[in-house]
């Protein structure tokens, strides 16, 4: 009821335009009679009536996987099963043999199955930087995922016929820049980082690449909606579009024009313009206030009133909604940031958000939401300097585990110390590290928890990290979902367990010191690269 109490008020959502509306709608004021938890459902979804579409799905036909072997042999029988569309869209997939191999040969061999699966179509959605970077083989020999991809599914004449291999080349990288930039920094500058592993009518939602770590020692968040096309229809159309806009791998290796017949390169102005209206055609609702893309406000600027048509409340079977956003920063796209600020604003004083990053570097947008609600329980999960993806690597990426570290103290700071929030007594706010020998932690999403209650009602999932990067560089997509299925619920405590007790909470004294130690040049080059981190 807090959360009503502050929709009437307008606090939180704008008052008596935002109210009005809630009433004036026959499905609202039945939702109203419903349970508690349907009640807090509906009241969480208007959160996002007027930026974003939600997608009605069965809480029964979502699995939650636990382990990065349970992804790879869900992808494994995902590839072998799709008889219709097969739509994959990652940073990379790795080259150097073992269950990245298995899945390159498995979807060389479904493009080649006419016999078996005549109508299926394949998409392979690569970002141009990373899927074109030269690394090893199993076999020691010098290779990239575009160059072994082809060789898997364009071997025959008529393979390009219902294949398309598609690298996104960023209109970020061009001139100069392009030039003197060796081809791993060259990925700092911007990547498509969107994760959609898609058969059927059924979707993995992700953060995983399809490297051989992200199958054996790197953990991840791994979601399965099966049968869910209206959710797989979305994010099919993305990647599709996306494909659209980006080179496409011809026979033989050489590189093929955008079928959209507009060039990054070339034509960054025109492209910008053309891909901006595709996308937001395709993820923002009619009259939605993201086309004024500044203004985060709730509800749409302007007076003009929520497109409640977005969200379909009123499915018979539904008790679960799918809301997929994207962030395409370089293109005033900025729908996730704005879903996300609004996930973490909807938290109700005693509630508890858990927040999880792979590499943390929390955007300010997300800072200064946290430090507004100092009376929300708060858990941040990250990975410690161990189990950092950079540990261990060559060059300035082996400073970045280090650096990630300083980020995590200041952070502290201003989102756990006392001192600076004064919370409430009751109130817990921890940073937690992922500790497990030899492990790697790569999960990254967000858990809403109602006051007085175990298990969360809200999660988002999908690329982001909630980080500079994510917000301001690269290309994202995430889903976020809202459910009131019992199952589920318990299943999303479950996932999120299972991640916490693999972690050790930082103490206040570790940070101290860290930043006592910490020289002047250190500090220094933090400043310097953590726009890129």
């Amino acid at each position: 009821m807090l959360l009503l109490q502050r929709m009437i008020s307008g606090r939180k959502m704008g008052g008596f335009f935002f109210l009005r509306s809630l009433l004036c709608s026959e499905t609202w004021s039945r939702a109203l009679c419903s349970s508690s938890s349907s009640n807090e459902v509906k009241l969480l979804l208007n959160q996002f009536v007027d930026v974003a579409h939600a997608l009605p799905v069965k809480g029964s036909n979502v699995e939650i996987l636990r382990t990065p072997k349970d992804f790879f042999d869900t992808m494994m029988k995902g590839i072998g099963r799709a008889r219709t569309r097969l739509t994959i869209a990652s940073l990379y997939i790795g080259t150097g043999g073992g269950c990245s191999s298995q899945i390159m040969n498995a979807l060389g061999e479904a493009a080649n199955d006419w016999k078996n699966r005549p109508d299926l179509k394949l998409t392979v959605l690569l970002d141009g930087s990373r899927g074109t970077r030269r690394s090893l083989d199993r076999d020691g020999l010098p290779t990239s995922s575009a160059e072994q991809l082809g060789k898997a599914m364009l071997n025959t004449d008529n393979a390009e016929s219902r294949t398309r291999i598609s690298l996104y080349q960023t209109p970020a990288l061009q001139g100069l820049l392009k030039k003197v930039l060796p081809p791993r920094v060259r990925e700092v500058v911007s990547v498509c980082h969107l994760k959609v592993y898609l058969f059927d009518d059924d979707v993995i939602l992700t953060g995983a690449n399809l490297s051989n770590n992200y199958f054996t020692i790197r953990q991840d968040r791994y979601m399965v909606l099966k049968e869910s096309k209206a959710v797989a229809d979305k994010l099919d159309a993305l990647v599709q579009t996306m494909s659209d806009f980006s080179l496409g791998l011809g026979r033989s290796g050489y590189l093929l024009n955008p079928p959209a017949n507009v060039h990054p390169i070339k034509q960054p102005l025109k492209f910008r313009d053309q891909l901006w209206k595709k996308i937001t055609a395709l993820f923002y609702p009619a009259n939605s206030a993201l086309f004024n893309w500044w203004i985060p406000a709730r509800p749409a600027v302007g007076g003009r009133k929520p497109d409640t048509n977005s969200l379909d409340i009123g499915a018979d079977d539904a008790d679960t909604w799918v809301i997929p956003v994207v962030q395409f920063a370089h293109f005033h796209i900025r729908q996730d940031e704005i879903c996300t600020l609004r996930c973490l604003g909807a938290a109700e004083p005693g509630g508890r958000i858990q927040l999880a990053s792979a590499y943390l570097n929390l955007a300010s947008p997300f800072q200064r939401a946290l430090v507004r609600s100092p009376n929300v329980n708060l858990e941040i999960l990250t990975a410690s300097p161990q189990a950092n993806g950079f540990f261990g690597a060559k060059g300035i990426s082996g400073f970045f585990p280090t650096a990630y570290s300083l980020v995590m103290a200041q952070l502290w700071k201003k989102l756990c110390s006392r001192k600076n929030l004064h919370f409430h007594p009751s109130i817990e706010r921890q940073i937690l590290e992922y500790h497990r020998d030899k492990w790697q932690f790569h999960a990254k999403g967000i858990w809403y928890t109602p006051p007085n209650e175990t298990h969360p009602i809200l999660t988002a999932v999908g690329s982001p990290n909630f980080g500079h990067r994510s917000v301001y560089r690269d290309i994202e997509a995430q889903a976020i979902m809202v459910t009131s299925n019992p199952e589920l619920r318990k299943k999303l405590y479950h996932e999120v367990h299972d991640l916490t007790k693999e972690c050790v909470p930082v103490q206040e004294e570790k940070l101290v010191e860290l930043q006592r130690n910490t020289g002047s040049t250190l500090k220094l080059a933090l400043k310097l690269v953590r726009g890129f981190l």
